[in-house]
């Protein structure tokens, strides 16, 4: 029914390492653009994503807390481990001689 409107999937691997997924988020995010509106309740979700302090050892631990923010922030890491941009070809124009 959803091809039939126009939609399609593609079924995205999970990364299996947390940690680079969460960096794939840290490199792609800076080119993302939201509705601030629309989006309001995924990016509490981003911004709250974190991980608990280890009191006993004096660290972070290893892994994010699982909590509320973690579901939504794992649906923007999906994202992320799946999305691959466009990319535009132009060919170089030297100012002097036309096309390079």
């Amino acid at each position: 029914m959803a091809a039939g409107l126009g939609f399609n999937f593609v079924t995205v691997e999970r990364n299996q390492d947390k940690i680079n997924s969460i960096h794939g988020v840290r490199m792609k995010l800076p080119s993302c653009c939201f509705d601030e509106a629309e989006c309001a309740v995924g990016i509490v979700h981003l911004e709250n994503y974190s991980r608990d302090w280890d009191e006993k050892l004096g660290v972070w631990r290893a892994h994010p807390r699982h909590d509320e923010h973690s579901h939504g922030s794992d649906g923007f890491m999906t994202f992320t481990d799946g999305y691959v941009p466009e990319v535009e070809f132009s060919m170089p124009i030297s100012r002097n001689k036309g096309i390079v």
